[in-house]
């Protein structure tokens, strides 16, 4: 079934300097997600990859072009659809520290997406405390405040809290990048087990091929603001043959034999 479909989306941004510009990062862009699957977008740095995801979420408006979500029209929800869907869609960005407020506890950071839903406090904590056990961490860490976490636990923590509202799909913006090789592989099979776990959807940014193809089920290519190549199998990865592609594929460095779990269990 289709979760979501983005129909000839079109964004730009004025870039200011001597003179103004006007810089387009999203040219006549369409995308089909379905539910409980993984879509990679991928792309070198500026393709546009991002302003897609965060158009996607809402977070952007666009200039032009449509998005459904279960068929319908965003444009035409009212003010209690648009609210449901800000609740099914959720964003990680990148910088796992970046993404937390500093001063607040990870407790605190937890309960902020919880703020607008119905339940007393006991109700919110026992959310909290589920969804932190679900993504590999324990109570322990609730009182603690980001600068006392390492990086893949701060990157388990926003990913606790975007699926603290159990939604059909998080944007997922290169959220191992910044990690080491060992706690990439952690976070993806930790994202594996949660797709399937609440039966979400991804759309999940990346330059990276090598981690696309043990996540994504498929892949759009994009390049200078336009999906430019599509494959609807992951096996076909390799088969990719625009020349932005190509860049991306000679780009990898292939995992050590070995180093990655083939049936991407749930890390434990």
């Amino acid at each position: 079934m289709m979760l979501m479909r983005m129909e000839a989306v079109t964004k730009s941004f004025k870039k200011q300097g001597r003179i103004v510009q006007n810089v387009q990062a999203m040219s006549n862009v369409s995308l089909n997600i379905r539910q409980a699957h993984c879509l990679a977008l991928i792309g070198e740095s500026g393709s546009g990859k991002s302003t897609t995801g965060r158009v996607l979420c809402g977070i952007e408006e666009p200039d032009s072009g449509r998005i459904f979500y279960l068929g319908k029209d965003v444009k035409a929800f009212r003010s209690k659809e648009r609210k449901m869907l800000r609740m099914n869609l959720q964003y990680v960005f990148q910088d796992p520290l970046s993404a937390l407020n500093p001063k607040l506890t990870i407790r605190e950071s937890l309960q902020e997406p919880l703020r607008n839903q119905r339940g007393d406090q006991s109700e919110r904590e026992e959310i909290i405390q589920t969804v932190l056990k679900n993504v590999g961490l324990d109570k322990h860490h609730l009182n603690k405040y980001p600068s006392q976490l390492s990086g893949g636990q701060l990157q388990r923590v926003n990913i606790a809290r975007s699926i603290s509202t159990k939604p059909s799909m998080i944007v997922l913006d290169e959220v191992v990048s910044n990690l080491d090789v060992p706690t990439q592989l952690q976070i993806l099979d930790l994202l594996v087990e949660l797709k399937h776990s609440y039966h979400m959807s991804y759309l999940f940014i990346s330059h990276d091929l090598q981690v696309v193809r043990y996540i994504a089920d498929s892949v759009a290519v994009m390049d200078n603001g336009r999906i430019v190549e599509n494959i609807d199998n992951i096996n076909n990865l390799y088969q990719l043959d625009h020349p932005a592609s190509l860049r991306l594929i000679d780009a990898v460095h292939e995992i050590p034999e070995g180093t990655v779990k083939t049936d991407k269990a749930a890390i434990r």
